[in-house]
């Protein structure tokens, strides 16, 4: 996909556009899966904007929809980000999210909705809807929930090559001139690297200065084209495997 064509995705699914009674009698012929994007609203240094996870997961679940013929709801903008204070964030607490996406996946069960995909794009939030669907005791009801980089190789980072290279493919708002090398953890293993993904769960200005892990300066559009492509293949197969 070319750059533009992420930017202009055309006959996407999403609920919010739709119209009852028109919707239900969609939801009534089809074999529905909703997919919800669920982002942050936080600091991604100084080159990206704060809204970069939930512009990320939501453009991914815009391309997904039309290969996998899904049913897209409203981008749930705010995380659990509060491990980046004082940079800035917009954060819930845990029990208000786990709440939030509890209430959503009840409510669409009751409007005929029985198949739900949850994907993730900020990493502060895995560790609290990891097992969601425990959580709702409804034996019709399945939710499956990913984050994003399940699907891809490379290790996730936060404002460096990945995010920088899947925000220069799908929009205009990185600010290049502005990126800067953030602390680099590609080569720690085992114990190091559990010890530092411990002190950024806690603080993130312990671990980063800038508040960036990686290296956006080497980011680029034909990077993030080549990420976006291997999620949407990979998530593609698990559908196909799965539903």
């Amino acid at each position: 996909m070319e750059k533009s064509t992420y930017k202009k995705l055309m006959k996407i699914m999403e609920i919010q556009n739709q119209y009852d009674p028109k919707l239900r009698k969609i939801i009534s012929k089809n074999n529905t899966i909703a997919l919800i994007p669920l982002g942050s609203i936080e600091q991604h240094g100084a080159h990206l904007p704060i809204s970069t996870d939930s512009d990320i997961v939501f453009k991914i679940s815009q391309i997904l929809a039309t290969k996998c013929n899904l049913m897209v709801l409203p981008t749930l903008r705010y995380g659990c980000s509060s491990e980046h204070a004082p940079y800035f964030n917009i954060s819930l607490q845990p029990n208000t999210l786990k709440t939030m996406l509890i209430d959503i996946c009840t409510s669409l069960h009751r409007n005929n909705i029985n198949k739900i995909i949850i994907l993730n794009g900020h990493y502060g939030n895995k560790k609290y809807i990891t097992k969601l669907e425990t959580k709702i005791k409804i034996p019709k009801l399945k939710i499956n929930v990913f984050s994003y980089w399940d699907f891809m190789d490379n290790r996730m980072d936060h404002g460096g090559f990945v995010e920088t290279s899947l925000m220069l493919a799908i929009s205009d708002k990185t600010k290049m001139s502005d990126a800067r090398k953030g602390v680099i953890i590609d080569d720690l293993r085992g114990t190091k690297l559990l010890q530092c993904k411990k002190k950024l769960a806690g603080s993130f200005p312990a671990v980063t200065k800038n508040g960036v892990i990686g290296d956006p300066t080497i980011a680029n559009i034909a990077a993030g084209q080549k990420i976006m492509r291997e999620i949407v293949k990979n998530f593609i197969y698990f559908i196909n495997l799965n539903h």
